[in-house]
């Protein structure tokens, strides 16, 4: 068998077992997806598929049934909620990218919790092509420190990973800490030094 006759068989094996398994799929990532939203812990993934399955949901019947089909032990949702969360923000970038007047706003708060870790939580904020304002949460990022070079260095790290530009942000809220606020080295001077119109 040539070649191209083998690229071809390939691509009709994978469409034919991804048609098979594309509604186990899709319904499988609307119940993590709810889960998430419910803040559900991850060990309660098989009990709800299974009573989904009782329910008469014939798309998830397939997890009992294909033994390639692995995901409905608990452990697999971390590779469903990492792509859920890809899918989710790419939109919100999308959006704040397409939208009419190209500005944003970055809201940042840090906090250290009871393991004395550092973080930083960073929100977006944006006029979409509506003219409705929308809110998002962004991103949480581990801080080695918290000086205001580091926390400036890792928001400014993050926008150039999302291709962010940071002469389009407009307005950083933050709380009223000097190492945020401080007029002569804190976290908005810095941002002001290179985009005046902050």
């Amino acid at each position: 068998m040539d070649q191209p006759q083998q690229k071809q068989n390939l691509r009709r094996a994978t469409t034919t077992a991804y048609s098979k398994v594309k509604d186990t799929i899709i319904a499988h990532m609307r119940t993590v997806y709810t889960m998430a939203k419910e803040q559900m812990a991850n060990r309660k993934i098989e009990p709800l598929l299974d009573m989904q399955i009782l329910n008469g949901c014939q798309a998830l019947s397939n997890l009992q049934d294909n033994s390639r089909f692995h995901y409905s032990h608990h452990e697999s949702l971390d590779e469903f909620y990492q792509s859920i969360m890809t899918v989710i923000e790419r939109k919100i970038l999308n959006d704040v990218k397409s939208c009419p007047f190209k500005i944003y706003a970055k809201q940042l708060d840090e906090a250290t919790d009871v393991s004395n870790l550092s973080t930083l939580m960073l929100y977006i904020r944006f006029v979409n092509n509506d003219g409705n304002v929308e809110s998002h949460f962004l991103s949480v990022r581990e801080l080695a420190d918290c000086t205001a070079g580091e926390i400036y260095k890792t928001v400014s790290t993050l926008l150039d990973e999302k291709d962010l530009d940071q002469s389009n942000l407009i307005c950083l809220a933050t709380d009223g800490a000097s190492v945020m606020t401080g007029h002569k080295t804190g976290v908005t001077t810095r941002f002001k030094d290179k985009n005046p119109y902050l």
